[in-house]
């Protein structure tokens, strides 16, 4: 399999997740997301669509209905810009759920199939998508998507307030190594080999002999791993350094009362959050 995302540009305008609704502390020793024991394990095969999996994970989850991630992959390089350039970032591939929406596999089965056969077709380039599919799109569009693992705190924990508090999976990545993919009882240790970027969606957190892990859901099937699950350890947290994002559907109440109170976080922090929260008002109001 080939590398299939990039390193993470950095981006100031990031927003943190805790800055705005605070890190849950009192957590459950073990949890999953609601949904996530009936997802279906997908198997991305050799292609870079990692990205794509690893939020359509996310969002399906919400969304209760599976989506495509060849049209997602399409509108994350349609906002980078370029059709060849192998893989995507996180926040790119985070952006399109926000600014595109997504499109229903069933939907995509029903009217696209014929696509696949079309000999110029090429599924990552978005000018080969037709506007019905924009269009049909719109009805999954995400509100909002912020950083899970900026602020005060370890990232393990912060990952896991963020999966709690909002019963959503986090989009993440590792630098994804040969000694991963066969390790004994799916538990990440340690690896010498050289890895290759690859995004994958958390969406828990469990008890293994006592000791604390991360659940990932991986996008390469059923037949390796625990049925496509790996179990992530607490000391193992720095290799998830390719950006931890998730999507929160922030409700009009919610972002009023954000405005009404000032908050305790400092002037760049509350101009970029009021600026988030007057577009999500004027699109949404």
């Amino acid at each position: 399999m080939k590398k299939g995302l990039r390193s993470l540009p950095v981006d100031k305008n990031d927003f943190s997740l805790g800055a705005v609704f605070g890190v849950e502390k009192d957590l459950p020793q073990e949890f999953l997301v609601s949904g996530a024991d009936k997802l279906k394990m997908k198997n991305q095969g050799g292609s870079d669509l990692c990205s794509a999996y690893a939020t359509m994970t996310a969002s399906e989850l919400q969304e209760k209905v599976e989506l495509n991630p060849e049209f997602q992959f399409a509108l994350s390089k349609k906002i980078s810009g370029n059709i060849e350039v192998w893989g995507q970032n996180l926040r790119d591939a985070c952006k399109t759920p926000v600014k595109y929406g997504s499109l229903e596999e069933k939907v995509y089965l029903e009217t696209g199939f014929y696509l696949k056969g079309a000999e110029d077709f090429t599924p990552r380039d978005w000018e080969n998508w037709g506007e019905e599919y924009f269009g049909l799109a719109q009805l999954h569009k995400k509100k909002s998507y912020f950083r899970a693992d900026l602020g005060f705190g370890n990232k393990f924990d912060l990952i896991k307030s963020a999966m709690y508090q909002h019963n959503s999976a986090v989009i993440s990545g590792l630098e994804w190594k040969s000694e991963y993919t066969n390790t004994k009882n799916a538990i990440i240790k340690s690896g010498v080999s050289n890895g290759f970027g690859h995004a994958i969606a958390l969406i828990g957190w469990k008890l293994i002999k006592g000791k604390e892990y991360l659940i990932v859901h991986n996008s390469i099937g059923e037949d390796l791993g625990d049925k496509g699950l790996w179990y992530l350890p607490r000391e193992m947290v720095s290799e998830l350094r390719y950006g931890n994002y998730i999507f929160v559907d922030l409700p009009k109440e919610k972002a009023k009362t954000m405005l009404k109170y000032n908050i305790q976080i400092t002037d760049n922090w509350f101009i970029k959050l009021y600026k988030i929260i007057k577009n999500f008002l004027c699109v949404n109001g």
